[in-house]
C-alpha cells in the first residue's frame, strides 16, 4: 500500500468513527422530537466540522508517524551498506574509473581533501560537504545516524582522478612503463640479454642458454609542488576555485616530473651549472640527457639539422632504434618547428603531422607527428639554451638538442598516492599548501645505447 492510500486509509477510519457519533447524537434529538429545531441542527453541523477536522489531524498524525517510522528503517538500511562503501575505500579512489558514480565519488574526495587541508578542518565540517550531500553526491553513502559510517572520515590523499591529470600534464611519462612500488626502496628485476637459439635434434637435450637477469633499484624521491594562500580566507571564497587549484597542482608536480625525466642528474656537480641547489627536482635522478651523456656511443652533433644527421643518431643505436613502436623522438619547440622545414631530395616534407595520419593510427601522449615512422614528442622543458656540447655553462647559451630514446628501456615507479600539507606562517599571515609525489625514474639496459642525442642545434 502506498502512502497515499496509507493516509486516505487512516481518514476513512477516523470518519466512521466521527459519523457514528453524530449519529448517536442524531438519534438522541430526534427521540426528543427537537431534530427540527434549528439550533440543534447548528449543534449538529458543528459536531461535523469538528469531527472531520480532528480526522483529518489525527490522520495526518498518524501517517506522518508511519512515515518516520520508514524513513528510519530505510536510513539504517543505507547506513548498512554505507560501511562498506563509506568512507571510500582505498581501491575506490586509487583505481582508475570510466564509471560516473566512482569518477563523481573521486572528484568528492578529491575537492573535499584539498578544501579540509587548506582550511585546516575535518572534511564533515565543511558546508561543502553539506552542499555535496544536498546535490545526491553523498547521500548513497552517508548515515550520520549510526557511529563509525563517515563521521569520522578524513580524506588522506587525492584519488587516481587527480593522478590522471597529473599524466595529462605529463608528455613523456606516458611513454615508458609504471611500476606500483611496494616500498621506498624496491628492487626491480628486469631482464637482459635474450636467450640464445641453437639448433637441436630428436632426443636431444637443447643447449642451456638462460635469459640473462638485472636488478633495477628505485628509491623513491619526492618532487613538491608549493602554493601560498592568504591565511585570512574563507570557504566560500576557495570553493569557486578548487578545480583551478586541483589543475595548477597537477601541472605543477607534472613540469616537475618532466623536468627531472629529460635534465636530471644526480652527480653533486650537476652538469648544468646553473643547477647547485640540492632540492631542484633536476637533481631527482638520471634522465635522458645524463644517459646521453654518459653513454655518448649514439650521439651526434648536429650543426645544421639534416635527415643524414638524424639518421646517424638511429643507425648508432643499432637494435634498441629498429622498431618505431619502441622509440619516441623527444625534441623542444625550437626543433620541432625546424624539423616541419625537413625535406626530401623531391621537396617533399619528411615529417608527417598527426592530422594527415592521426585517425588511422595509435598515436601516443603529446606525439605532434612522425619521423621515419618514429613518434616525435616535443617537450616546453627540453632546454634551449645549452652551449655546443649539450650543456648549460652560462656563457653559450644558443644551443639545444633532441633525443631519440626506447622507450622500453626506462620505467617510472610510482610509490604514493599526491598529497597535500599545510603550514602556516605567522609573520606573513600566510598558509603554505604543499603538494607532494613519491617515486622514481630509472633506466633498466645498463650501459646499452638505448638513448641517442642530437647536439649544437640552433634554437
Amino acid at each position: 500500500m502506498g502512502e497515499h492510500d496509507e493516509l486516505a486509509q487512516a481518514l476513512a477510519d477516523k470518519l466512521r468513527q466521527a459519523m457514528g457519533e453524530v449519529n448517536a447524537t442524531l438519534a438522541a434529538r430526534e427521540a426528543h422530537g427537537k431534530l427540527n429545531d434549528p439550533l440543534v441542527r447548528e449543534e449538529i453541523e458543528r459536531l461535523v466540522d469538528a469531527r472531520l477536522a480532528e480526522a483529518r489531524t489525527e490522520a495526518t498524525a498518524r501517517a506522518a508517524a508511519d512515515l518516520q517510522r520508514k524513513f528510519e528503517l530505510v536510513v539504517h538500511d543505507t547506513a548498512a551498506d554505507a560501511l562498506s562503501g563509506w568512507p571510500p575505500s582505498e581501491e575506490a579512489l586509487v583505481q582508475p574509473t570510466d564509471d560516473e558514480g566512482l569518477r563523481s565519488l573521486q572528484k568528492a574526495n578529491d575537492e573535499l581533501y584539498l578544501l579540509s587541508t587548506l582550511l585546516g578542518r575535518p572534511a564533515m565540517r565543511l558546508k561543502y560537504f553539506e552542499q555535496l550531500q544536498h546535490q545526491g553526491l553523498l547521500s548513497k553513502a552517508l548515515a550520520t545516524t549510526v557511529s563509525g559510517a563517515g563521521a569520522e572520515w578524513v580524506p588522506q590523499g587525492f584519488s587516481a582522478r587527480l593522478v590522471e591529470a597529473v599524466q595529462a600534464e605529463l608528455r613523456l611519462s606516458g611513454l615508458h612503463d609504471h611500476i606500483a612500488m611496494p616500498t621506498k626502496s624496491y628492487q626491480l628485476p628486469v631482464e637482459g640479454a635474450d636467450p640464445v637459439p641453437y639448433l637441436t635434434s630428436e632426443n636431444t637435450e637443447v643447449s642451456d642458454s638462460d635469459i640473462t637477469t638485472a636488478n633495477v633499484v628505485l628509491d623513491a624521491v619526492t618532487v613538491a609542488a608549493r602554493q601560498l594562500f592568504s591565511a585570512e580566507m574563507g570557504e566560500d571564497s576557495v570553493v569557486p576555485i578548487l578545480p583551478r587549484l586541483q589543475v595548477q597542482l597537477a601541472r605543477a608536480l607534472a613540469r616537475g616530473i618532466e623536468n627531472a625525466m629529460l635534465n636530471g642528474d644526480t652527480a653533486e656537480m650537476h652538469m648544468d651549472s646553473d643547477v647547485t641547489d640540492t632540492s631542484d627536482v633536476r637533481k631527482a635522478w638520471i634522465g635522458y640527457r645524463r644517459k646521453a651523456l654518459t653513454d655518448d656511443g649514439a650521439n651526434a652533433q648536429i650543426t645544421g639539422l639534416t635527415a643524414e644527421g638524424l639518421v646517424g643518431i638511429k643507425k648508432a643505436m643499432g637494435a634498441y632504434a629498429m622498431d618505431p613502436a619502441e622509440c619516441v623522438w623527444v625534441v623542444g619547440t625550437s626543433v620541432f618547428n625546424q624539423l616541419l622545414l625537413l625535406r626530401d631530395e623531391s621537396e617533399n616534407p619528411m615529417v608527417s603531422t598527426v592530422d594527415k595520419y592521426g585517425p588511422q593510427a595509435t598515436v601516443v601522449t603529446g606525439e605532434l607527428g612522425r619521423l621515419f615512422g618514429i613518434p616525435i614528442v616535443v617537450s616546453p622543458l627540453v632546454r634551449e639554451d645549452l652551449n655546443g656540447s649539450g650543456v648549460y655553462d652560462g656563457i653559450t647559451k644558443t644551443q639545444t638538442v633532441l633525443f631519440l630514446v626506447n622507450r622500453r628501456a626506462w620505467v617510472l615507479g610510482d610509490r604514493r598516492r599526491i598529497t597535500l600539507e599545510t603550514d602556516k606562517n605567522i609573520a606573513s599571515q600566510q598558509l603554505q599548501l604543499v603538494a607532494t609525489w613519491r617515486g622514481d625514474f630509472a633506466h633498466c639496459f645498463g650501459s646499452a645505447l638505448t638513448v641517442g642525442m642530437g647536439y649544437d642545434i640552433t634554437a
